[in-house]
């Protein structure tokens, strides 16, 4: 996608396989301009399932997730720069593995990246995150976690700065 006057009110991208989603710098994708309440940016599918939000780009969503990115049997690959959600910031879930590059993610739960089979590995500079909610939320069923993280804020009561968890790894 390259950048537009106004700001795209969505991407979305379901039944696909080993698909590469990349956004311009410029590139403005706003969620609260939908007439009903969904996700800005949802990429679904199988195999390796890529989204690359080049430096300069900003996707936000008030009230529903930012960015959803999902594959059921292969990787998950986000990068983003800017990114301002509601329940979720970045949400990113995969068969295999699950990798989450960002520079500044807002959100209940910023991010939340989860494997059923592999590794997962989130770097982000900065995530602030909502009451009841994480910055950094990231788990695995059978591999390892790492969370590096520059700046953390978790505003609110019952609030996680980071969260690491995994059944079968490290």
């Amino acid at each position: 996608c390259t950048p537009t006057a106004t700001p795209i009110p969505q991407i979305r991208y379901e039944g696909v396989t080993d698909l590469e989603v990349v956004l311009k710098s410029g590139v403005v994708v706003d969620g609260g301009l939908l007439p009903e309440p969904e996700t800005a940016v949802t990429v679904y599918g199988d195999g390796n399932i890529s989204l690359h939000a080049e430096d300069g780009t900003v996707i936000r969503n008030a009230l529903w997730p930012a960015v959803d990115v999902a594959s059921t049997s292969g990787s998950v690959d986000v990068r983003v720069d800017e990114v301002y959600g509601g329940s979720a910031g970045v949400a990113a879930v995969a068969g295999a593995d699950v990798t989450v590059w960002a520079n500044h993610v807002e959100g209940d739960v910023a991010i939340m990246a989860h494997s059923l089979g592999g590794n997962v590995l989130v770097d982000v500079a900065s995530v602030h995150s909502g009451a009841g909610g994480a910055g950094v939320w990231a788990s695995s069923e059978h591999g390892n976690v790492g969370i590096l993280a520059g700046e953390v804020f978790s505003i609110g009561d019952n609030g996680t700065g980071l969260y690491a968890s995994t059944q079968s790894g490290s």
